[in-house]
């Protein structure tokens, strides 16, 4: 099995290269050919006032931005091979630094958000597919009915209004101990929890209908062994499936909680960005965060060689 992983390396990487220079290419062209001219924006969030044509000249030649698309992405290139991702036009700092500065509070709000739709979906939606039509699996049907309604940020409105206004239980802004961490936590992955709830309710339906499982009851194994050892095992590959896109997702997606909580990551820093047409931040952040799915789809490609050895490369799905 683990002579396998070679082989799929190789299959993926070379895609995932592709998908990189791709996100790249792209991620720098939106944010260049964006309405607006960054050194205008910039000056005038500086200053308070329309800066002077000789003043956006300076600004411009300064950071190169009077040169034509094709010689500026040239030049974000060859830094990028270098390794950096050039310099904030905002800041007037390495994006590089700025982005590591940052992402350790982001990657624990995301990680932690993840890990919370993991336990509480995987649970609420095994327990939903044991019992159907039971109280259980109507809070489970009512949990992932609301998680793909309501708007993350509606939702931490609402959970700021009940926990920190009202009961005031838990704190509302910044970055500290766990308390802090809470209500973002459950405002960023309450979305997350309904999909994989969802998906694993759905999985585990499937696989308790096969000729398997019964034959797993017909030898005396106890429900928790049939679950566990059996059932779970082959309904898991949609489910990491899932957490895979979703680790994405939330990286890429915690900008607005970050911003509503006081969160010190990288959502407050991009928003700012995208305002600024700092497109060097941008097209930075769009490969840090395609490079990202890239790592954690191949990783996930691995995970189902040890799931479901028949996802192995060249192997049969249908054996």
């Amino acid at each position: 099995m683990a002579g396998d992983i070679p082989i799929l390396l190789a299959r993926r990487i070379p895609w995932a290269l592709i998908t990189i220079f791709l996100a790249s290419i792209l991620s720098f062209s939106i944010m260049y050919f964006a309405p607006g001219n960054p050194a205008e924006i910039i000056l005038t969030q500086e200053t308070g006032n329309e800066p002077t044509r000789e003043a956006v000249l300076l600004f411009m030649n300064n950071h190169g931005l009077e040169q034509p698309f094709l010689k500026q992405y040239a030049a974000w290139m060859t830094n990028l091979f270098s390794g950096s991702l050039g310099i904030s036009l905002r800041t007037g700092d390495p994006v590089l630094e700025e982005f590591t500065a940052r992402f350790p509070a982001t990657f624990i709000l995301t990680m932690t958000a993840m890990a919370l739709a993991l336990v509480a979906g995987i649970s609420i939606g095994v327990l939903s597919a044991m019992r159907p039509h039971s109280p259980v699996d109507k809070f489970g049907n009512f949990i992932a009915s609301m998680g793909t309604s309501i708007p993350s940020f509606w939702l931490a409105l609402l959970l700021i209004l009940v926990f920190s206004i009202h009961l005031d239980i838990l704190p509302s802004f910044g970055y500290g101990g766990i308390q802090h961490l809470i209500l973002p936590t459950l405002a960023l992955g309450f979305l997350q929890i309904s999909r994989i709830l969802r998906i694993t309710r759905e999985s585990m339906l499937d696989v308790l209908s096969e000729d398997y499982v019964f034959e797993a009851y017909a030898k005396g194994l106890s429900e928790r062994e049939v679950v566990v050892r059996h059932a779970f095992r082959n309904a898991s590959v949609p489910v990491v499936t899932q957490a895979g896109l979703d680790i994405g997702t939330l990286l890429g997606g915690t900008a607005i909680i970050e911003q509503i909580f006081g969160w010190p990551g990288i959502g407050n820093f991009l928003l700012a960005s995208v305002m600024s047409r700092d497109y060097p931040v941008i097209a930075g952040f769009v490969l840090l965060i395609a490079l990202i799915f890239v790592i954690v789809n191949i990783l996930v490609d691995i995970l189902y060689v040890y799931i479901d050895p028949r996802m192995k490369p060249g192997g049969n799905i249908h054996e």
